[in-house]
């Protein structure tokens, strides 16, 4: 207890500088999700009772954004979940979220941004802040849960089998995202030069409070399949080397009541200095 209570005094002191006193959490979600993923996963339901204000779920429509679940933006608190094109490139995705989050400045002007990160979700939101490092919105903190940042070895497998004659027959197996998802594939291969994420992990990232959240399962049964540990960790990112704080939680890859509770730490912590 007396380490935990300890590495939250450190985070709090460190993160000072990138607070402020009115918050809004983006919600990024992963591959073949969506945003209702943060809410049935619980997520959405312990950041109200911690009294975050639901602003609602985004999508959008004809270049417009649209608020399919409008909620009520809070003077100091609101999250919002997203949908995004999931199946499509990196750099397509975050275009994505460049536009949703200049809708959402909009909404909150001078508020401080954040973004939360699931899986490729995570790739995402750095995405979008590397290129958009020097343009307004500014994003204060990155929080990414169980993102592989230095790739995947399944989008390594998925790049395989679309040259094989499974490709063929995919659609035929209700399997039709298997195809639409070849560019992501390649974006999310292990690092390496030639690489998307060899690209990325190289490029100048702007000033921001960086936090990975990984899964550290001790058992066969209790593990992240998906996403290897040290790819979870932006410590291990060429450019991040040192910048980032790591929790480590059990379990597998999806979502769960961890996630959920020290989302809401770190919020906490953030809106109280």
């Amino acid at each position: 207890m007396k380490v935990r209570c300890f590495f939250y005094l450190l985070l709090a002191l460190w993160s000072c500088s990138f607070a402020a006193h009115a918050q809004v959490l983006v919600l990024v979600h992963g591959y073949l999700g969506s945003g209702g993923d943060w809410r049935l996963s619980g997520i959405t339901h312990a950041l109200d009772r911690a009294g975050w204000e639901d602003g609602g779920h985004l999508s959008i429509q004809e270049s417009k954004v649209v608020n399919y679940r409008a909620g009520r933006a809070g003077q100091d608190k609101t999250f919002y979940t997203l949908d995004m094109p999931s199946e499509a490139s990196i750099l397509v995705q975050a275009e994505k979220l460049a536009i949703f989050m200049q809708a959402i400045n909009k909404f909150h002007p001078g508020e401080s941004l954040n973004i939360a990160g699931f899986s490729a979700g995570g790739v995402i939101g750095r995405t979008y802040m590397v290129m958009r490092k020097d343009e307004e919105p500014r994003v204060a903190s990155l929080i990414t849960i169980a993102t592989p940042h230095l790739g995947s070895h399944l989008a390594e497998l998925g790049v395989k089998l679309r040259q094989t004659p499974f490709s063929w027959v995919a659609p035929y197996l209700g399997a039709g995202s298997f195809n639409r998802s070849d560019v992501l594939f390649h974006d999310l291969r292990p690092e390496e030069p030639g690489t998307y994420l060899y690209w990325l992990n190289r490029q100048v990232h702007p000033k921001a409070r960086y936090v990975s959240i990984i899964r550290t399962g001790n058992s066969l049964f209790n593990s992240d399949f998906i996403v290897p540990v040290y790819s979870q960790n932006m410590n291990n990112v060429v450019a991040l080397r040192g910048s980032s704080v790591v929790l480590r939680t059990s379990g597998g890859h999806m979502l769960g009541y961890q996630d959920a509770m020290l989302l809401v730490e770190l919020m906490i912590i953030g809106n109280q200095i």
